[in-house]
């Protein structure tokens, strides 16, 4: 677990965990360490594991959910397809969701 330390104008002193890895047990250890107010994850109607274990997990703790790319990494907007090409520095590139034959439409 990497640890940053930011400063806001309030001179307010706001530690943040950075963890790869979570489970539920995981979570109650950091909340009871280090008073974990808001957690960040991907969620949107594409990838919606957090629903399982991680959503309760923090209503039964109190603590906040963050969601990022809930439009599923651009690809719940309707603009990328099949024939998009994505530059070898994006992300997206080494998500198998993201994969040309994975992008194709399903022959009807």
């Amino acid at each position: 677990m990497a640890r940053t330390t930011a400063v806001g104008p309030s001179t307010t002193r706001t530690s943040v965990a950075r963890v790869k890895t979570s489970s539920g047990p995981s979570r109650r250890k950091w909340h009871r360490v280090e008073g974990v107010t808001a957690v960040q994850s991907e969620y949107s109607l594409w990838w919606r594991t957090p629903e399982a274990e991680v959503l309760p997990t923090l209503a039964e703790l109190g603590i906040g959910f963050v969601p990022y790319s809930p439009l599923g990494k651009g690809f719940l907007t309707g603009t990328i397809d099949g024939t998009t090409p994505f530059e070898g520095s994006d992300i997206r590139t080494s998500i198998p969701r993201f994969a040309p034959a994975a992008r194709q439409a399903p022959a009807t």
